[in-house]
């Protein structure tokens, strides 16, 4: 039950982190695009940094659910 329940809340917090994720990166790439050139190569580098990095927040955080699990915490 209590994997059932890990598992569940890290699908529930990876869609949110996704829904707000994207939405927040939108609003960056707005706010960038309007103070720098257009289509500008650092704008698309800066994008996929942010990207990157939730996904590595996201990959650390069904880790440390998965680790609890089976710690038994």
């Amino acid at each position: 039950m209590l994997v059932i329940g890990s598992f569940l809340t890290a699908v529930v917090l990876f869609s949110f982190s996704l829904l707000g994720g994207y939405y927040f990166y939108a609003m960056l790439w707005k706010t960038f695009n309007d103070t720098a050139e257009p289509d500008s190569w650092k704008g698309h580098i800066f994008f996929a940094a942010l990207v990157i990095a939730q996904i590595i927040g996201i990959g650390i955080l069904v880790f440390a659910l998965y680790v609890a699990t089976y710690a038994g915490l």
